[in-house]
């Protein structure tokens, strides 16, 4: 499990040499957003913006590091198109986009104050849907508000470090790695106004061409359908500039809470989820997946052949169609339901 650890690092130092900035880069336009703010109880802010049908059924999104609310958009067409059509309900999460960070940060929190805001939108039920690190708070929607959430996808999730178990030294190690996360979140936040073309091609690339060491990626479909769609990498890249709004803020908040463990048991989670990931995915071990789906009592895995951890924007049909899915199966189950009478 050593090397499992190991590649988790080393899939971080791309990212991080992706964001240092060539001399006379020139800065980015401001990002253009539909955002929204939920006041908190307390008085914090939660960003959200919504795509997809308005009319739809909803669906409540979590974004992962390097991205936030806008990721959604990638899925906007599809959500639109999809039977049933789905209302997305992006979220950013603490410390990102305009969402007020939060010191204290925990999933259970973050699953309070997402139920708060789907109250203030009269969203009874909903199914919740989580990218990378945002899966871990959509897998505690359904674990902590079951009677509300109808299930959960999760797209390359990421999985809380102290929650693993029967990976040997991995989360030791792992654990080590925080001066070094740290100094990344540093230099994203720093220089997230000024991506480089270059960039692009550094962080949807995939492996370098001949093995570790090489200076040319293999081309990966999130790359090819970016390449050739000006608007897309803008989109893009507006999502990861848009995460660092705050700077470090989200960063931080998304370490601390990657560190930790899930507050709930996994074996406990009796809403049906799906887990979707690519089997070309260099950003989380597919071993963390097989994982996470073996725990789970009722877990769909699907793996989708070439796909890298960007298969939300190559392949955004793919988990529309999951969530749609979810929605079928919870209205004919309640069709399903004999009517009492009184």
């Amino acid at each position: 499990m050593l090397f499992v650890a190991l590649s988790i690092a080393a899939s971080l130092v791309p990212l991080a040499r992706s964001y240092q900035l060539a001399s006379g880069a020139a800065a980015l336009p401001p990002v253009k957003s539909n955002v929204k703010l939920f006041q908190c109880s307390d008085g914090r802010n939660i960003g959200y913006a919504e795509y997809g049908s308005p009319a739809g059924q909803p669906v409540v999104a979590f974004h992962g590091l390097l991205t936030s609310h806008i990721w959604a958009e990638f899925l906007d067409q599809e959500a639109r198109n999809a039977d049933p059509p789905l209302r997305i309900i992006s979220v950013d999460m603490p410390g990102a986009g305009d969402s007020s960070p939060s010191p204290d940060f925990t999933l259970d929190e973050l699953a309070k104050d997402t139920i708060a805001l789907l109250d203030s939108l009269n969203i009874d039920t909903f199914v919740a849907l989580g990218l990378s690190a945002g899966g871990s708070p959509a897998l505690t929607l359904a674990a902590l508000y079951p009677d509300r959430t109808i299930g959960a996808v999760l797209a390359a999730p990421s999985t809380p470090i102290r929650s693993v178990r029967g990976f040997g030294l991995l989360p030791t190690i792992l654990l080590q790695f925080d001066r070094f996360l740290s100094k990344a979140a540093d230099t994203f936040s720093r220089n997230a106004d000024q991506v480089r073309e270059g960039n692009v091609e550094e962080l949807l690339g995939g492996a370098p061409k001949g093995g570790r060491g090489g200076d040319a990626k293999e081309e990966t479909p999130a790359l090819v359908k970016v390449r050739g769609d000006p608007a897309l990498k803008a989109l893009f890249v507006d999502d990861i500039c848009y995460s660092f709004k705050q700077r470090r803020a989200f960063a931080m908040a998304g370490l601390k809470y990657l560190r930790g463990r899930f507050p709930f048991k996994v074996r406990c989670v009796r809403r049906p989820v799906t887990i979707i990931y690519g089997t070309n995915d260099t950003v989380q071990p597919i071993k963390m997946h097989k994982w996470l789906a073996k725990k789970l009592p009722n877990c769909k895995l699907i793996a989708i052949d070439d796909e890298t951890h960007f298969l939300y924007i190559s392949r955004p049909d793919a988990i529309v169609r999951e969530c749609s899915l979810l929605w079928q199966m919870a209205t004919e189950k309640k069709q399903e339901t004999p009517t009492q009478v009184a």
